[in-house]
């Protein structure tokens, strides 16, 4: 048999597995909510108790046309242990299928909502726009050539070098690099620089504009 410990793992992780599934597909189609961990933790458990509940249902009314085919549950109550020793496979095979239905039931109920609910047309991402702007979109062959707007309305140009993601505005740096490596004044004409790369902060970046153009070589 499973250890008692492994079992209640497993068990754990089954009966919250369709409400973080469901969490995680919503996330997609809107923005994530502001709230405590309590109350996340309590919405992803409630969610994953009307799945499970929904797919035990459906599952007892498959076990009664087809005998057999799936656990006998009030037996496993009424027997416990001694019918999940001797209905090993069953009972595994029994509890795989309901997590899964359940599974599915939530990423039906997500789907339908995302559909009929969200109109955005989009979906949302916790990822850096800046990765999904300068790596992630960009074709294949291709690399990612910005024009930088700086505080003081100077302007950069070069290909994207190097970019940081996981900190914020406030720390992040943006380093460029040629060739057509570029830099225009306010007010004053463009210079080519014939440095290797260009640093620029975060806190002096207005506005980036993003175009792709053949890899340098």
């Amino acid at each position: 048999m499973i250890p008692e410990g492994f079992a209640t793992l497993y068990a754990f992780l089954g009966l919250v597995a369709p409400g973080l599934l469901f969490q995680f597909l919503r996330e997609r189609a809107r923005p994530a909510l502001e709230e405590t961990a309590f109350r996340e933790a309590s919405r992803v458990a409630i969610t994953s108790l009307v799945f499970t509940t929904a797919s035990i249902w459906i599952l007892a009314l498959v076990s009664r046309a087809l005998p057999g085919a799936l656990i006998d549950l009030s037996e496993w109550i009424r027997l416990q242990s001694v019918y999940v020793g001797n209905h090993l496979w069953l009972v595994a095979w029994s509890v795989l299928a309901e997590v899964g239905l359940a599974c599915l039931i939530a990423w039906l109920v997500a789907a339908a909502l995302a559909k009929w609910f969200d109109d955005s047309g989009g979906r949302y991402s916790k990822t850096s726009v800046w990765h999904l702007a300068f790596s992630a979109s960009k074709p294949d062959g291709k690399a990612a050539w910005v024009e930088v707007r700086l505080a003081d309305d100077s302007k950069a140009w070069g290909y994207i070098h190097y970019f940081t993601t996981d900190l914020s505005l406030e720390k992040r740096e943006l380093s460029l690099k040629g060739p057509g490596l570029a830099v225009q004044p306010k007010g004053g004409d463009l210079k080519e620089l014939d440095r290797t790369y260009l640093v620029i902060p975060g806190p002096e970046i207005r506005r980036i504009g993003v175009s792709f153009k053949d890899t340098p070589c």
